[in-house]
């Protein structure tokens, strides 16, 4: 059991951290406009209700969370030694939870919304189904 609630907790630190990443390198290729500080939420609604936030980095920000997603259910699966499917939904469950206190946070159009919300647990599904199964563990022989 122990190593189970290890695999959730693994598979959203990656996730999410690959989520950071991608993110960090979009605001370095996609330049955001000027006074856009993504460490102040407020400056972030005002340019999201703007519509001040490239089409770009919002594609940018959904195939992050689909990336982040989909390793985080790969990691999930890796590790888990008993219902790994269940498991990386429940990761990908998690991560639409965390997506849907964003949302509700920042105001974002309406078609990333749908989209962002419908990603995580397909992804997350995804990744658990190709990642392969952990080592058995078998008794020393004497």
């Amino acid at each position: 059991m122990g190593r189970n609630i290890a695999s959730v907790g693994v598979g959203l630190i990656a996730g999410m951290a690959l989520m950071l990443l991608v993110q960090g390198i979009g605001m370095v290729v996609i330049p955001l406009p000027p006074g856009v500080n993504f460490r102040d939420v407020e400056s972030v609604k005002a340019a999201m209700t703007a519509g001040r936030i490239p089409l770009a980095f919002l594609l940018v920000v959904l195939f992050s969370h689909g990336a982040g997603s989909f390793l985080a259910g790969w990691v999930c699966g890796r590790i888990a030694n008993h219902s790994p499917a269940v498991l990386t939904c429940l990761v990908g469950g998690l991560l639409t939870l965390a997506g849907i206190w964003n949302l509700a946070m920042i105001p974002h159009p309406m078609w990333f919304a749908v989209v962002d919300v419908l990603l995580y647990i397909p992804c997350a599904w995804c990744g658990g189904r190709l990642a392969p199964p952990p080592p058995v563990e078998t008794a020393p022989t004497a």
